[in-house]
C-alpha cells in the first residue's frame, strides 16, 4: 500500500511540474537597492508572489504564460516577455515622476528619512526580520542591528542613545508625528512590539523637525491593506515569556489593523538566584487606513501599554497606563505640492510606590501640527508647525502639583539642487533650516508644590550642503552639517529636580545648549549579479555643549533627577560598512563608534567605543546571524539614600550572540522559528546589586496566513 501510495505521489507531483516552469530573479531600484515587497504576476494565470527582503524571488508559472508584470507602488511598472527571461535576471525599477513626501506613506512613501538625500547616516530595518529572528521588542531589535547604546533600569524600561549623547536627545517618531512630548522625553523603547509596526527606521544626527537630536527613530506602523492574521509566541530563561497576535482587514483603499501583546520578564540580584525584580507589559494597537492611491491618505492611529513592575526585596513597586491616539491626513501632489496635517492625544495614568516616595501621576498632551511642502524647480520649500499642551497632576506623597506647558514650535527649510551628473563630482544641494520654539511653563499656585514660572523663547539653525558623484555602478556622496540649537528641560525633569531633596547642589534648571558640526561621506557599489556590492557610510562628528544635563539614579531604584553639570563635549567618529560578496549565501556588517568626551561623568552610560561584527550566513537548510561586540568602559553617577554621590565604573562588555531561524512555507500558511543566545560570553557584573549582562536564551514560534 505504501509502494502505490508513493508512486501515486510521484506521478502526481511529475504531473503537476511539467505543467508549470521556475522562475526566479532579482529586483532593484535605479539607486541599485533591493526593493522588498514587489508584486511579480505571471499572465494571464495570475500567479504570481512578491520579492524577499534582498529582492529576491522565485515560484512556478504556467508553461502557456506568456509575460512578467512587475509593480510597486512609487514606481513605474514593467512587463518582461516570460520567454525570453533568463532565470536569475536582475529587473530594474524606475521610480515614477510624481513628487513625493517623505512624511505620506505609501508603500515606498512610508519612510520619513530619504537616505538617497539626507544629510545623515541612516539606516532602515524591516520589522519582519526582526520578527524572524525572535527579537522580543523594538529596543532588542536596533540594538542588536546597529551601533548603539541600549540602557534597561531595574524596572525593565529600556533606553537607547545614540552617538554617546543621552537617552532623552533620541527623538521618537509614530509614522513620522514626534510622540516624546509628554513631559518626559526618554521613551521606553520595550513596550513596542516588533508587530505593531511595518519597520523602523533609525537617523544619526539632527533632522529638520528634531534639530537639537543627535538622533532619531521612527516607527512606521502596520497597516496591510489586505486580510492577514499573524500569531507569535516566545519563551526564554528568567521566566521570560510573551504572545502577540496581529489581523488585518481590507482592500486597496481601506485597513482595518488591531493588535494585542504581553511579556513579562525577570531579573535577579546579584547575591541570589531568586526572581526578585518582576515586569508585565500588555500591549494593544489598532491601525485604521483609508487612501484612493493617487493623491490621498487618511489614518487614525492608536496604541495602548500597561506596564507593572514590582521588586519583591524592597517592596517597590510602579504600575503606568499610557495612550496615544493619531489622525493624519496627507494630501499630495497638489500643483507640485503637499500637505500634512494631524492631531494627537497621549495620556499617561499610574502610580509609583518607592520607599523614597510614593507618586499618583496624571499627565496629559494635546497637539495640532502641519505641513506644507513646495517643490520649484531645482528648489524645496517645506513650512512646519507644531503646537502642544501639556498638563501634569500629580500627588506626590502629602503634596499636590498642578502644571501646564504650552510649546510651539515653527519651522521653514530651503533647499536648492542640482540634476545629477554622470561621473563628476559636483555641489548637489544646499539647505537652510531655520526654526522658532517658544515655551510656557505654568503651574497653580494654590497647591502643596509650586514650581517656577518659564517662558523661553529660543531661534534654531542648520546649514548643510553636499556634493555627489555618481556613475552607472558607483555613487559617492559627501555632506556637512551645522548647527546651533538648544534643548529645555521637560515638566518631567523639573518636577524630579525640584521634588528630590536628596542631592543638596540642586538648582532650578537651565535649557541646554549645543553646536554641531558634521561631515561624512557614503559609498555604494549597485549589486550585480555574480558582482560583489557594498555600502560604506562615514562621519566625523562635534557636540559642543553648555548647561548640560544629566539624569542622577538614585541607588537600588527606578527613581532618577536631573541636574545641569556645565560644560561638556564629544567628538566622534561612526563607520558602518555592509559588504555582499559574488555568493548570494554571506553578508558580512562591520559597525564601529568611537568618541572622545571632555568629561565622562556629563555622559553617564555612554561607552568610549562600540564595535560591532555580524556575519549573516543564508544556507537552504537554516539561516543564522553570528554578533560579535565590544563597547568600552561606562561610567554613571548614583546617589545613596543619605545623599552621598557614588561614581560607578563599568568595566568593558565583550559579548557574543547567535541567532538561529528559518522560514517553513506551506501554500498560504508562513511559518518561522528561531533559537538565539544572548551575552554568550559576557563578563556577568553588577549595578546597584542589580545582575546585569546575564546570558539568556529565547525561543521563537511564528505562524501568519
Amino acid at each position: 500500500m505504501k509502494l502505490k501510495l508513493s508512486f501515486l505521489l510521484l506521478i502526481t507531483s511529475h504531473y503537476v511540474l511539467s505543467q508549470n516552469k521556475p522562475i526566479t530573479g532579482y529586483v532593484f531600484n535605479d539607486y541599485g537597492d533591493a526593493l522588498t515587497g514587489v508584486n511579480i504576476i505571471s499572465e494571464p494565470s495570475k500567479s504570481g508572489t512578491q520579492t524577499n527582503t534582498d529582492g529576491q524571488f522565485s515560484f512556478f508559472a504556467p508553461v502557456d504564460d506568456k509575460s512578467l508584470v512587475f509593480r510597486y507602488i512609487g514606481y513605474e511598472e514593467r512587463k518582461k516577455n516570460i520567454v525570453l527571461f533568463k532565470n536569475g535576471d536582475k529587473i530594474i525599477l524606475k521610480r515614477s515622476l510624481v513628487v513625493m513626501d517623505s512624511l505620506v506613506v505609501e508603500e515606498n512613501k512610508i519612510k520619513h528619512f530619504d537616505d538617497k538625500t539626507e544629510k545623515n547616516n541612516i539606516s532602515y530595518i524591516e520589522s519582519q526580520n526582526l520578527i524572524q529572528k525572535g527579537s522580543s521588542d523594538l529596543a532588542e531589535g536596533i540594538y542588536f542591528d546597529q551601533s548603539v547604546i541600549l540602557n534597561e533600569t531595574i524596572n525593565g524600561r529600556k533606553t537607547m542613545s545614540i552617538r554617546g549623547s543621552a537617552s532623552n536627545e533620541l527623538t521618537i517618531f509614530y509614522d513620522g508625528v514626534k510622540i516624546n512630548r509628554l513631559g518626559d522625553p526618554i521613551v521606553d523603547l520595550s513596550v513596542f512590539p516588533t508587530t505593531s509596526f511595518t519597520g523602523v527606521e533609525i537617523l544619526k544626527g539632527s533632522h529638520e523637525t528634531a534639530l537639537y537630536s543627535s538622533g532619531s527613530i521612527n516607527l512606521i506602523p502596520k497597516i496591510d491593506y489586505r486580510n492577514s492574521i499573524f500569531f507569535k509566541q516566545q519563551f526564554g530563561t528568567y521566566n521570560y515569556g510573551g504572545y502577540d497576535g496581529v489581523g488585518s482587514l481590507g482592500f486597496k483603499y481601506a485597513s482595518l489593523n488591531y493588535g494585542i501583546s504581553e511579556s513579562q520578564y525577570s531579573q535577579s540580584y546579584s547575591d541570589t538566584s531568586a526572581s526578585d525584580l518582576n515586569t508585565i507589559i500588555k500591549r494593544n494597537f489598532f491601525n485604521i487606513g483609508f487612501r484612493n492611491k493617487k493623491s490621498f491618505d487618511l489614518k487614525f492611529l492608536g496604541y495602548n501599554h500597561k506596564k507593572e513592575f514590582i521588586n519583591f526585596r524592597s517592596n517597590d513597586s510602579v504600575d503606568l497606563n499610557s495612550n496615544t491616539y493619531i489622525l493624519k491626513l496627507s494630501q499630495f501632489n497638489i500643483v507640485n505640492s503637499q500637505i500634512f496635517l494631524y492631531g494627537m492625544y497621549q495620556n499617561q495614568k499610574g502610580q509609583e510606590s518607592l520607599n523614597l516616595y510614593n507618586r499618583d501621576k496624571i499627565s496629559e498632551n494635546r497637539e495640532l501640527g502641519f505641513e506644507l511642502f513646495k517643490h520649484v524647480k531645482n528648489a524645496d520649500l517645506r513650512v512646519s508647525s507644531q503646537t502642544s499642551f501639556i498638563n501634569f497632576d500629580w500627588n506626590i506623597d502629602s503634596e499636590s502639583v498642578s502644571t501646564e506647558r504650552q510649546n510651539s514650535v515653527l519651522t521653514g527649510s530651503f533647499e536648492l539642487n542640482k540634476p545629477d551628473k554622470e561621473d563628476v563630482l559636483f555641489l548637489k544641494d544646499i539647505k537652510l533650516v531655520l526654526s522658532n520654539h517658544r515655551i510656557t511653563d505654568k503651574s497653580d499656585t494654590l497647591k502643596g508644590i509650586n514650581l517656577p514660572y518659564h517662558y523661553w523663547e529660543n531661534n534654531n539653525f542648520n546649514f548643510t550642503m553636499s556634493f555627489l558623484k555618481k556613475t552607472n555602478q558607483k555613487r559617492a556622496f559627501y555632506y556637512l552639517n551645522f548647527s546651533k540649537t538648544y534643548r529645555p528641560p521637560s515638566l518631567y525633569d523639573f518636577l524630579s529636580n525640584s521634588t528630590f531633596s536628596l542631592y543638596e547642589n540642586q538648582l532650578d534648571l537651565e535649557p541646554e545648549h549645543k553646536s554641531t558640526y558634521e561631515i561624512g561621506y557614503r559609498l555604494n557599489r549597485v549589486a550585480v549579479i555574480g558582482e560583489a556590492s557594498y555600502d560604506l557610510n562615514t562621519s566625523f562628528f562635534n557636540y559642543s555643549y553648555l548647561n548640560k544635563m544629566k539624569n542622577i539614579i538614585v541607588e537600588g531604584t527606578p527613581a532618577q533627577f536631573t541636574i545641569n553639570s556645565g560644560v561638556a563635549s564629544i567628538f566622534g567618529l561612526d563607520v558602518k560598512l555592509e559588504l555582499s560578496p559574488t555568493v548570494s549565501w554571506i553578508n558580512f556588517k562591520f559597525l564601529l563608534s568611537n568618541y572622545y568626551f571632555s568629561d565622562f561623568q556629563s555622559f553617564p552610560m555612554q561607552p568610549d567605543k562600540i564595535f560591532k561584527n555580524i556575519i549573516t550566513l543564508k544556507t537552504r537548510w537554516l539561516n543564522v546571524d553570528f554578533i560579535n561586540r565590544n563597547e568600552g568602559e561606562k561610567v554613571l553617577s548614583t546617589v545613596s539614600n543619605d545623599g552621598e554621590i557614588i561614581q560607578n565604573k563599568l568595566e568593558p562588555n565583550i559579548g557574543f550572540d547567535c541567532t538561529v531561524y528559518q522560514n517553513i512555507n506551506l501554500r498560504f500558511i508562513k511559518s518561522s522559528i528561531s533559537i538565539s543566545g544572548k551575552n554568550l560570553l559576557s563578563k556577568e557584573t553588577s549595578l546597584g546589586g542589580i545582575s546585569i549582562y546575564d546570558k539568556r536564551y529565547y525561543l521563537s514560534l511564528n505562524v501568519s496566513i
